[in-house]
Order: structure tokens, then C-alpha cells, then sequence
């Protein structure tokens, strides 16, 4: 893959933006009142920035100096205080330029991340993540696409099928209509909730179903996150289905029997199937494993104490400023 240009894809916005906020308020008691919105949909989480983003920027700058070109999805005007928008390598996109005007505004991640394709410029070959995901040691293209170009897959499994979260739910969905389009059951597989592999005509070919068009139509005109959205873990459910042999099952290095799946990983010089995702910073863990990938999470339940402690730990692991800042 190392003749092939691959970008980088996030989703950003500032949730402490007053105009952006007002706007979403304003929108949040239009839908509260045509419908049931979902608390897991509408939490503060889902906006609220906590200067994750630079960190995730100078780790790629750290450990994926290859990447092709940065694309930051945000809307109105909004772009990081810190960023350095000279850099060539670095495009804003706006929400109006890669979805409907009857979408917008939209504040829904899932029915922006399904408009990623209609980035002016973007390449055949891309890898997505959110503000809070990180790469944590020196990668190659290898690890997200294989020789022939198709994404390697990493997942993991799922509690049994039962509403969990509106999350568990989209994620059980697309499993479904995987097994209907696809011959290919996953209803209890998961995303590795991390920075993902995709190609872009893959994603076009597969919206020209009649099906998946439905989906993605309802899908991006939903200004806040539903479970019947159209979730992309159908494109890598499709990738998985093709291509089977290239998916690899994530564990968190926690309980014992992972620790020794991952050891075996270890030593062999791959580690390919370990990541850590949480909503606080689990130093020893992240310290301790130097996984491929990490993710910190925040969510309803994190503290403001996680936060500082999160972004402390962050510092600690990327304390030298990158080409993309000022």
C-alpha cells in the first residue's frame, strides 16, 4: 500500500461555540417536540471539547508521517484555535460542502460520517477518526489496508443482542441487514471504535442499493443521532463479508485472558489485535502496552476529574508540538 495515497478523515466541532450552540438548542426543541430523542443522542459528550484533537493530530504526526492529506469535517466557519490552517496538507471541509442543504444544519455524527465520500479531493483510499482517537506507536499503511488495497477489518463482540444503548442498537441493526444484503451475519460484532479503513468507491458502489439509499436518505436528514441511522459499520461489514480472512478481533489488555492473547501478539513483533478504549485514561494500560491505537472516550458518565486527568496523561504522551499547530 505504500504506493497508494491514503488520507485522513475527522469529525470535529467546538460544542463551546455560543452561536453553534444556540443553533443546536434551537433545533433540539424543534425535534423534542416531533419526536422522542434519545438522551444518548443529545448528551453534551457527543459536542463537548476537551482539546483532545491536538493530541490525536501530533500523534499522527508522530507515528503516521505518511499520510497523503488531513481533512477536518466541522461546521460554520468553526476550525481549531491552535491549528495550522497554512499547512498544505490540511483542509477544512464544511457540512454544506459535502451534504444537502435540506440536511443541514445537522449535528448528527453518524449522517455526517455517511457524506465523508463527497469531500472535494479526498482519495480512493482514506481512514477515519473521531477527535478522541489516537494512533500510539509508529504504523504503516499496512496495518489499515492490505497489498491489494482492501481495508483489514478489526472488530470486537458485543454483549448478546438486548438494548443496551441506542449505539448497541445501530450496531445490532446493521448486523441484520448484513446477514439480508450480504449472506453475512454479525449481529454481535463491533467496530474496534477506533481509526478505520475505507475506500471511497467501495462506499458509492454500495449506496446505489436501493436499500442502503433508503437508509442514507433518512439517515443524513436526522439532525440528531437515531438508531434506525444508517450506521458505517454496514461498509466494513460489507468488507468483512468479501474479504474475511483479512479481520482481526481487538481486546482491551485487561483481564487475564486477554493479557495473554495479547502477549502472544506481543512477542511475535505484531500486536495488531490490541487497543485500549475508555472513558478515562488508563496510563498503566496505554503505558504498559503501547497499543496500535486508542481511544478516550468521554461520555455521560466522565468526570470532570477524568477530564483533567485525561488530558494530563495526553500531554504526557504528546508533549511536543506538531507541524499542524501554530
Amino acid at each position: 500500500m505504500t504506493d497508494r495515497k491514503i488520507d485522513l478523515v475527522y469529525l470535529w466541532v467546538d460544542g463551546n461555540d455560543k452561536k453553534w450552540r444556540a443553533l443546536k438548542n434551537h433545533w433540539q426543541k424543534i425535534e423534542s417536540g416531533q419526536s422522542t430523542l434519545d438522551d444518548e443522542g443529545t448528551c453534551e459528550a457527543r459536542w463537548r471539547d476537551n482539546d483532545e484533537f491536538r493530541y490525536a493530530m501530533r500523534s499522527a504526526a508522530k507515528f503516521a508521517p505518511w499520510i497523503n492529506h488531513i481533512y477536518i469535517v466541522t461546521c460554520m466557519g468553526q476550525k481549531p484555535k491552535w491549528l495550522n490552517t497554512k499547512n498544505k496538507k490540511i483542509s477544512i471541509i464544511d457540512h454544506s460542502e459535502i451534504m444537502p442543504t435540506d440536511a443541514l444544519p445537522n449535528f448528527n455524527a453518524t449522517a455526517i460520517e455517511n457524506c465523508i465520500i463527497n469531500i472535494p479531493g479526498l482519495s480512493e483510499y482514506f481512514i477515519y477518526g473521531n477527535d478522541d482517537t489516537f494512533f500510539g506507536r509508529p504504523l504503516t499503511p499496512d496495518y489499515f489496508f492490505d497489498k491489494d488495497g482492501n481495508p483489514i477489518v478489526r472488530y470486537h463482540f458485543h454483549k448478546k443482542h438486548g438494548r443496551q444503548s441506542m449505539y448497541t442498537e445501530m450496531l445490532y441493526r446493521m448486523g441484520l441487514l448484513s446477514e439480508t444484503l450480504f449472506g453475512h451475519p454479525h449481529p454481535n460484532w463491533g467496530p474496534n471504535h477506533n481509526i478505520e479503513p475505507y475506500r471511497k468507491s467501495t462506499i458509492r458502489d454500495l449506496l446505489k442499493h436501493p436499500v442502503l439509499d433508503l437508509y442514507y436518505q433518512i439517515t443524513i436528514h436526522n439532525k440528531f443521532r437515531n438508531e434506525f441511522d444508517l450506521h458505517r459499520w454496514i461498509f466494513t461489514l460489507y468488507d468483512l463479508a468479501k474479504n474475511p480472512r483479512k479481520a482481526f478481533r481487538v481486546h482491551n489488555p485487561k483481564k487475564s485472558s486477554r493479557l495473554i492473547y495479547n502477549f502472544i501478539h506481543r512477542i511475535n513483533g505484531d500486536f495488531k489485535n490490541a487497543a485500549v478504549y475508555s472513558t478515562n485514561a488508563k496510563k498503566s494500560n496505554i503505558m504498559k502496552w503501547r497499543p496500535a491505537l486508542f481511544c478516550i472516550n468521554d461520555t455521560e458518565n466522565t468526570t470532570d476529574a477524568d477530564r483533567a486527568d485525561n488530558k494530563e496523561f495526553l500531554e504526557t504522551m504528546f508533549p511536543e508540538k506538531c507541524e499542524y499547530e501554530k
